[in-house]
């Protein structure tokens, strides 16, 4: 084999045995009690065990999105544009 073909083997290998990590999106969507969708609501997500806080806005369709989040435990938080704000576990 020449020196060309060994080498890009070997990255191969080493981009399939590099770890991926354990973590997932994290999606939703908001709507209030009639069902309609709420745009530019923030999205407050919290790590129960840790403290840390992301934060996000939904989109136009009322969904909102993180990405890479690691498995625990969160607590979502909406604050809505009137400022109505509900919590979840």
């Amino acid at each position: 084999m020449n020196f060309k073909r060994v080498l890009s083997i070997l990255v191969a290998c080493a981009a399939l045995a590099y770890p991926q990590g354990a973590t997932s999106p994290m999606t939703g969507k908001v709507s209030d009690a009639q069902g309609a969708l709420v745009p530019n609501a923030e999205v407050t997500v919290t790590n129960v065990s840790n403290g840390l806080i992301f934060r996000t806005t939904t989109n136009e369709k009322g969904e909102w999105a993180l990405a890479a989040m690691q498995p625990a435990e969160y607590k979502v938080s909406i604050t809505t544009p009137p400022q109505l704000t509900s919590g979840w576990k």
